[in-house]
């Protein structure tokens, strides 16, 4: 998602502070609410269950791609600085 910038250098002068918007970069429509983002969950390489529901999964054979995934990659977690000291 991205957020709709054009209209804080674009609001005309009122009462209230106009506000950025997020917006889909993948459909182009406003969104009411960000349920999740790649800064929130670095788990981007998680299981398949959760990734499934990404609009970029429609068109595909779900249940064949993720038992392909499995074949050949085991996730690892990151482990942080702050956690190794």
């Amino acid at each position: 998602f991205d957020y709709d910038y054009q209209n804080l250098h674009n609001a005309p002068e009122s009462k209230h502070q106009p506000i950025a918007r997020p917006r889909s970069l993948i459909t182009g429509q406003r969104m009411d609410k960000i349920t999740s983002g790649p800064n929130w969950e670095e788990i981007l390489g998680g299981e398949f269950e959760k990734r499934a529901k990404d609009q970029n999964f429609d068109n595909m054979q779900k249940a064949m791609y993720g038992q392909f995934e499995n074949t050949f990659m085991m996730y690892l977690p990151r482990l942080c600085e702050h956690c190794l000291n």
